[in-house]
C-alpha cells in the first residue's frame, strides 16, 4: 500500500462519480491514511457534454472538484496556492473539444501539505494541477509563484510535487526549484518521456496512453529515489467478460523513495 497519495481531479458531490466526495471514500478504504481536500473549481453543470449526457435528471449535490494530498503519517499543514487566473474563460460555456458545454467558477492551484514523519522529519507533499492550454509567459510566473512559496519552508526534509502539468511548467519548476532531474523520478524511453494521456481502452483492449507526457512528479530535498522503482501505470478494471475499463484518462506516476537521517 502507498504511503502518499497526490490525486487532481477529485469530485465531491458530482453527478457523473455517484456524487460521493471521491477522496474520503478512497480515505475509507484506507483507514490509516489522512487526508487534505482543496477545492479548484465550482461546477455549474453536470461536466463537460459526455458527462452532462450521462446525467441526465440528475443533479450534483455540492458540485466541488479539486486536489487531495493522502498521508498514512500526521498532516499538519495545510494551504492552497492559485495560479494565474481564468476565471472569465471558465465561466464561459465551452463550445467545443472534450470541454464542450462545461461552466465553471474558480482556477487552477496547488495544494500544500506538510506531513509530520516523526523524529524532526517533516515532507512537503504538493499536488499540482496545471492550465495546459496556458502561454509559456504565465506558466512560466506560475512557477515562479510557486518555487516562492516552496522555498518558504525551511523545516522540511524535502518536497514531492505531482500532478497534471504542462512540460513549459515542469521545466520552469525544475529550474527555479533546483529539483532532481526528471529521469530520476518520471518514466523515460530513450530521451522520451513515457505518455501519461490520454488513456483509453480500445475496444476492450489493454489500456495505452496516446499523446503525451500530461502528469509529472518533481522532487527536492534529503531523498534517495530508487531508480528502478519508478512506474508509470495506466489504470484499468476487468468486466466480467474478460474486457479492459479504463478507469482514468491519465496515469499513475509510482515510486519509491527513502529519506535520509
Amino acid at each position: 500500500d502507498p504511503d502518499i497519495l497526490i490525486l487532481n481531479e477529485m469530485d465531491w458531490g458530482m453527478a457523473r462519480s455517484g456524487n460521493t466526495h471521491t477522496t474520503r471514500k478512497m480515505q475509507e478504504q484506507r483507514a490509516c491514511m489522512n487526508y487534505v481536500y482543496g477545492v479548484e473549481f465550482l461546477e455549474l453543470t453536470n461536466g463537460n457534454v459526455q458527462e452532462i449526457n450521462a446525467t441526465i435528471g440528475l443533479t450534483n449535490d455540492v458540485g466541488y472538484h479539486g486536489n487531495a494530498v493522502l498521508s498514512k503519517w500526521p498532516i499538519v499543514e495545510a494551504k492552497i496556492v492559485r495560479l494565474h487566473q481564468l476565471y472569465d474563460h471558465l465561466y464561459k460555456a465551452k463550445a467545443d473539444r472534450m470541454d464542450a458545454g462545461e461552466r465553471r467558477l474558480g482556477g487552477r492551484m496547488a495544494l500544500f501539505a506538510i506531513t509530520d514523519l516523526g523524529n524532526g522529519r517533516r515532507l512537503l507533499i504538493i499536488s499540482a494541477h496545471g492550465h495546459g492550454g496556458a502561454k509559456k509567459q504565465d506558466l512560466e510566473s506560475d512557477a515562479q509563484v510557486l518555487c516562492k512559496e516552496i522555498n518558504g519552508y525551511s523545516n522540511v526534509s524535502g518536497f514531492f510535487i505531482g500532478g497534471d502539468m504542462s512540460g513549459n511548467l515542469v521545466w520552469k519548476l525544475m529550474q527555479l526549484c533546483g529539483t532532481f532531474a526528471l529521469e530520476k523520478t518520471n518514466n523515460y524511453r530513450g530521451r522520451r518521456a513515457v505518455p501519461t494521456w490520454r488513456v483509453d481502452c480500445p475496444n476492450g483492449g489493454p489500456p495505452r496512453a496516446r499523446f503525451e507526457r500530461g502528469d509529472w512528479l518533481l522532487a527536492r530535498g534529503n531523498l534517495t529515489i530508487l531508480n528502478t522503482t519508478v512506474q508509470t501505470i495506466h489504470p484499468y478494471r476487468k468486466t466480467p467478460d474478460g474486457k479492459y475499463e479504463c478507469v482514468s484518462d491519465h496515469s499513475i506516476i509510482s515510486l519509491r523513495a527513502r529519506l535520509s537521517p
